[in-house]
This record gives C-alpha cells, structure tokens and sequence, in this order.
C-alpha cells in the first residue's frame, strides 16, 4: 500500500466509524483522567510558546464563546473571583501615593459592578460615581481595597463630600 493508499484508507475508516472512536476515546479519557493531566501538563511545559500562540489564536477566533465561558465561571465561582481581584488590588504597587488611573478605573468599575450599578443611597441608577469610604488622600493603601468603596450616584456624592467638608 503507498502512502496515499493508507491515508485515504484511515479516511474511510475513520468516517465509517466516527460514533465509536468518540466514544472508545471518551471512555479512555474518563478512565485515565490523571495520565490524561499528567501528559497535558508534561505537553504544556515542554511546548509553552506553541500552547500560548494556539491559546491566543483561539480567544482572537472565539470571542463570544470565550466571554460567555468566563461569565459562567465568574458566577459559578463568586468567592474565587472576590479573592482574585482582591489579591490584585492589594498587590499593586503605589508610587509615592500616586494610584494609576487604569487601576481606579478598575476599582471604579468593580465597585459599581458589585453594587449591582445602583446608587446605595437613593437606589438611583443615573451618573453613578464609585465613592471612597476612606478618601484615597489620607488613607492611600486602602485606595483599591474594594470594601473602601460605595457606589453614589452624582448628588448623593456630592452630598456625601460636602457632609465630610471635603469642598
């Protein structure tokens, strides 16, 4: 048999009986799930710049399906998800006080995520402000501590400011 004899063989064959090589190779998988890791992680570290391209490839032509899988893990995983963001607040480095804008726009962002983008005050949902219960001025390794922070809408903000003496 040449070569292109036993490819289109294996073609043939494949088809013919596709149904039970998925499930020959499901059952083996669900048989060996720790060689299975094993092999995989051997795979992954001996190959890291192959998986991180393919990786990347993979999220650029699956975008949608990526997003969707990430929020159902952040669901599934709520305390995993705190604990992350936590840990990468606190980890951030402050230069001399002067917090970044990207990562209290981050901060901004999550504190008005977990307040579900209302208002904790008036219950509105217009021109909301993340709100720092601590002002970042005098306590500035607290600034990107998400329990230091309250969404306000923008008069309650204001309110909050004014009550403080801080205008």
């Amino acid at each position: 048999m040449t070569k292109e004899e036993k490819a289109e063989y294996a073609k043939e064959y494949y088809e013919a009986n596709k149904v039970k090589i998925k499930l020959r190779s499901k059952e083996y998988r669900r048989n060996n799930k720790e060689k299975k890791a094993l092999q995989d992680k051997i795979y992954r570290d001996n190959n890291k710049e192959k998986v991180a391209s393919h990786s990347k490839q993979w999220a650029l032509e699956n975008k949608e399906k990526r997003k969707t899988s990430v929020k159902k893990w952040a669901l599934k995983n709520k305390d995993k998800v705190m604990q992350i963001q936590k840990r990468y607040y606190e980890n951030l480095e402050l230069k001399n006080s002067d917090i970044s804008k990207r990562a209290l726009k981050a901060w901004s962002f999550q504190i008005k995520k977990r307040d579900n983008y209302t208002c904790q005050m008036c219950c509105s949902t217009e021109k909301l402000h993340a709100h720092h219960i601590f002002s970042k001025s005098k306590h500035p390794t607290l600034a990107l501590i998400l329990n230091n922070g309250i969404t306000l809408c923008e008069a309650c903000h204001m309110e909050e400011h004014a009550l403080n003496g801080d205008i």
